[in-house]
């Protein structure tokens, strides 16, 4: 079982650790509201390998299979399961770690779904190094990780069978089988009977990975963040310069992933970030769409800073021009605030140490 080395923000994962002998006291069964589909989501984590991957759209996948039912008797459908994921987060089995991949760079956030309480983990650092993705992970010798081909056993790694009853995390994880293959049909498994193999069910989309979410981050990964972030995050959207500053409203929508975007592309709410997010404000008609579109693909902040300088080192000379030093111009990306002539402000080129501007000089 290997996991992925590019996870996204919104993944999960099996925590790898040693199986404790305690997994739930009576303080958290009682003490944190848990219904019967609490504890039944956090069983069916548990019976994952360590380390497997998943989203919350393959465990509603994969409990959809199962014929789980909500408690108003509906599907247990995705915001059933990230209800219960709250629940059981809220309780401290589910830890959000930021995993850090080449050169200590931020790769992404991981939630880690561990057997014992977050007050009970050994302390470790907020940063967790990505897993070789060569490196196999043995699973139990009762529930181990599926295969994928419609739940037939196999001998895998340390001769661990594999069970059919746990699903394949299409989403992410890194395995055997092709990447986006939908989930072998589920079905209950007498005692000592193994079921026969189903083929895999059809999915009939466009989309490469149909159980991939593409849904932006909602109020349960907001809570990632402390208050005092997303008061923060919400303030600096409001005093973006104009025109690209959001109101009310659109700023506590938009905290969350841009906290989310900054946290995984090594960013700071400054004014790097603010020259990022309001460049080249021609010919934009909706700077409210703009502005969304450019939080959800923001860009490492070493490829920003970095890039500029050595293209136009290989392009137009061994150097840059010397930095004007003017306190509203930044060092790094040679740009500045100016106002147009409807005295609205925006950040641009500066005109007297940016790049383009010194080439169009020394072309005249």
């Amino acid at each position: 079982m290997t996991t992925n080395t590019t996870p996204t923000a919104s993944a999960y994962a099996r925590a790898v650790e040693p199986e404790p002998s305690v997994t739930i006291t009576d303080a958290t069964f009682f003490g944190h509201g848990w219904q019967p589909t609490t504890i039944a989501t956090l069983q069916a984590i548990w019976f994952m390998p360590q380390g497997m991957a998943f989203t919350v759209d393959d465990l509603a996948a994969w409990f959809s299979q199962l014929g789980w039912k909500s408690t108003n008797g509906r599907p247990f459908g995705v915001d059933g399961v990230r209800r219960e994921l709250a629940l059981i987060r809220q309780a401290g089995y589910i830890q959000a770690v930021r995993l850090r991949g080449d050169g200590g760079r931020v790769a992404g956030i991981r939630y880690e779904v561990s057997k014992r309480a977050q007050t009970d983990l050994p302390a470790a650092g907020p940063w967790i190094p990505i897993q070789n993705p060569n490196q196999e992970n043995s699973s139990s010798d009762h529930v181990p990780s599926p295969t994928g081909d419609g739940g037939r056993r196999e001998k895998v790694g340390n001769g661990n069978r594999r069970s059919n009853h746990v699903p394949l995390a299409t989403g992410h994880g890194r395995r055997r089988e092709k990447v986006g293959k939908p989930f072998s049909q589920v079905a209950p498994c007498a005692v000592g009977k193994p079921s026969p193999p189903h083929p895999p069910e059809e999915v009939d989309t466009s989309s490469p990975n149909p159980l991939k979410p593409t849904a932006q981050p909602t109020g349960e990964e907001a809570e990632d963040f402390s208050p005092e972030q997303i008061a923060d995050a919400e303030r600096f959207l409001q005093l973006l310069p104009a025109p690209w500053a959001v109101g009310r409203q659109t700023a506590r929508r938009q905290a969350p992933r841009l906290l989310e975007a900054i946290t995984a592309q090594g960013w700071d709410l400054d004014r790097h970030l603010t020259a990022e997010l309001t460049k080249n404000p021609d010919r934009i008609n909706n700077y409210s769409a703009v502005l969304k579109t450019r939080i959800a693909d923001l860009p490492l902040k070493a490829s920003v800073t970095a890039m500029p300088r050595k293209t136009r080192t290989e392009q137009h000379g061994p150097a840059l021009p010397a930095w004007c030093e003017d306190l509203d111009c930044d060092a790094e990306t040679r740009r500045r605030a100016h106002t147009d002539d409807h005295g609205f402000t925006y950040t641009g080129p500066c005109p007297d140490c940016h790049p383009d501007n010194q080439t169009r000089q020394d072309a005249a």
